[in-house]
């Protein structure tokens, strides 16, 4: 089976990368530019060596020539004699500028003035000459004003019977800058040729080194591809060993991985495709990410898209249902589960229950989940069963009226019957009667599940509600010597709301706290609004109460307590059902608190948006 990943986390090995981020190129230009600085550095450390070292040594000849001048021209000073023909035979040999100084700064002789001496100027002034008489000798680097050229001057002082003479030497700066210039090129060359060397090497090792990198990069971008079968190429010992035996281990896991993840999502695809709910996955914008067949089928629009021509695509695009779009639009919105049933028009008319669940990654909404579940037949069992409730309930009226009129009628003492005959009437009497109640609330409980309950609220006076339900049962409560307590909150005396299931509920909580409440007793009926601004309709009695293993199935179809008791008051079993029906089509819920010895308390909540005080 052949892997694949998702084309985002591929990266090809074709892929262009700039020269300057290559590893190849940026450790070549690393090491020529550590190997420049390096030469630089040395460079210019011996350029400075070298130019001090020319500066001691022509300053060590110029003192050598100084000596040699002064071994010369000192006995001719002693006596008086001629100076310049030594002047003139010692720069013709040696090619430096001599001059001899008195203490005063005069020029004496000059080899290169032999002949106008005389007109040399005084040489006071010159620094090379003061720092001789003061320190014994001297050097400068100047300008000559005398012949105009930049010369190099050394300068010592010489003591001729006690007065201080000042033997001068000099040569044009023109030779020393040569030499300097000569071993500074020699230098620049020398560093050349090694800067040039160290690049060659930089490149060999740099290609030495992002060779084995590359090829691995290659396998690497192979795997991303998603060919594993590609071979881990050989490197050389050390980190990249490492490196290498890592991808190779890599591979191997990320392969076994993959081909899991492929088997699971072929059994997941598989078991999404068995599946009888329909089963619709979509992003944050509303983009379809899986469907599965039956999804397409319940909404009508397997004739069009099939399954794998449906992804990617936007879920308006699949289906035109507005409840099921805004519904998972508003699950991404809120982030919260949402069910509902919606209805299908498209082919075949389909009764569909919703359920929604965000798909949620660090609590940051990603998409949608929706599964769909076919309620059509059992919507059509439903309505079957209503309508045969209510056909039969409604046959049974007139034979039921029949036999308890007849039983009324015979037990009224119109007609002479024998004792053990009237006590047998009386029985059909009272079971007819029962009959009757029985009838009256299965045709109650169709009237309520067939019912649209909100259609039909009109305005509703809460004290004549009551005023009514209280006189219908005055009859039972006198007989049994009961008090009835009546409180309606200030602002509650008239609402908006269904009056029949408003009417069944109180009447049918009322009528039982009298049933199950012993001679004497009290039955308080309280209308309030609670702290959220809901509805609260509560019946209270001090009866016998209620064992706490039957309260949670008390408003379940038939279900009683004490049957025998029950039987005897005449219950039929669906009262409290019916009232729990009609309270949630109101829109509100059924609760019930009871102790027993103590009494028990029904109470029906039915929310501020449903009842809307008038």
């Amino acid at each position: 089976m052949n892997s694949t990943v998702a084309p985002d986390l591929i990266t090809p090995h074709t892929e262009r990368v700039p020269f300057w981020r290559r590893l190849f190129w940026q450790a070549f230009f690393a090491q020529l530019l550590i190997i420049s600085l390096v030469i630089a550095a040395i460079g210019a450390y011996f350029i400075n060596v070298v130019e001090r070292n020319v500066d001691a040594v022509i300053e060590n000849e110029l003192s050598r020539t100084a000596a040699m001048a002064i071994l010369v021209l000192e006995p001719a000073v002693r006596e008086n004699g001629l100076l310049t023909p030594i002047l003139a035979e010692l720069s013709e040999q040696s090619d430096v500028r001599a001059t001899v100084i008195r203490r005063d700064g005069t020029v004496v002789a000059d080899s290169n003035a032999l002949d106008s001496v005389a007109l040399v100027e005084n040489h006071a002034d010159r620094p090379e000459f003061q720092a001789a008489l003061q320190n014994g000798s001297g050097r400068a680097l100047r300008l000559s004003e005398t012949i105009g050229i930049r010369q190099m001057y050394y300068a010592r002082r010489v003591m001729i019977d006690e007065v201080p003479w000042v033997f001068r030497v000099a040569i044009p700066y023109a030779q020393v800058s040569s030499r300097v210039t000569g071993m500074r090129l020699a230098l620049v060359l020398a560093l050349i040729l090694a800067a040039a060397g160290g690049a060659v090497l930089s490149f060999a090792i740099a290609r030495l080194v992002a060779r084995p990198v590359d090829a691995l990069s290659g396998t690497v971008a192979e795997m991303a591809a998603g060919r594993f079968d590609v071979r881990i190429p050989e490197v050389p010992p050390g980190e990249l060993q490492v490196l290498s035996h890592g991808i190779g281990r890599l591979r191997t896991q990320l392969s076994d991985k993959l081909r899991q993840v492929e088997e699971e999502k072929t059994l997941l695809l598989t078991i999404v495709a068995a599946m009888t709910e329909g089963l619709i996955v979509v992003d944050a914008t509303g983009r379809v990410i899986l469907v599965n067949p039956m999804a397409l089928k319940l909404l009508g629009v397997d004739d069009v898209w099939k399954r794998q021509n449906v992804e990617e695509r936007l879920l308006i695009e699949v289906t035109r249902n507005p409840q099921l779009i805004e519904l998972i639009e508003q699950s991404i919105r809120s982030g919260e589960s949402i069910r509902e049933e919606i209805e299908s028009r498209r082919g075949t008319r389909r009764h569909l229950k919703v359920s929604i669940a965000p798909l949620k990654e660090d609590e940051a909404v990603r998409g949608a989940v929706a599964a769909l579940h076919d309620h059509t037949q059992l919507r059509q069992l439903e309505r079957v069963r209503r309508d045969f409730v209510a056909n039969v309930s409604h046959e049974l009226r007139t034979p039921i009226a029949a036999i308890r009129g007849w039983a009324e009628t015979l037990t009224s003492g119109v007609v002479e019957i024998s004792p053990f005959v009237e006590e047998q009437l009386l029985v059909i009497l009272r079971h007819s009667q029962r009959l009757g109640d029985l009838v009256d609330d299965l045709l109650a409980l169709a009237r309520v599940e067939a019912l649209g309950i909100e259609d039909a609220f009109v305005k509703v006076n809460v004290h004549e509600v009551l005023d009514d339900i209280l006189e219908q049962l005055d009859e039972k409560v006198m007989a049994r010597d009961m008090e009835v307590r009546v409180q309606v909150a200030e602002g509650i005396s008239e609402i908006r709301t269904e009056p029949r299931a408003l009417e069944y509920v109180i009447r049918n909580l009322v009528d039982n706290a009298v049933k199950y409440t012993p001679e004497g007793g009290c039955v308080d009926i309280a209308v309030e609004s609670n702290a959220n601004g809901d509805l609260e309709f509560s019946v209270s009695d001090n009866g016998h109460g209620i064992e706490e293993q039957h309260l949670p199935r008390i408003f379940e179809r038939f279900y009683r307590i004490d049957k025998g008791r029950s039987r005897d008051v005449g219950g039929t079993g669906l009262g409290l059902s019916i009232v729990r029906h009609f309270a949630e089509a109101l829109g509100g819920t059924v609760n019930v608190e009871s102790e027993v010895g103590v009494g028990s308390r029904f109470t029906v909540v039915i929310p501020r948006q449903v009842w809307r005080p008038i």
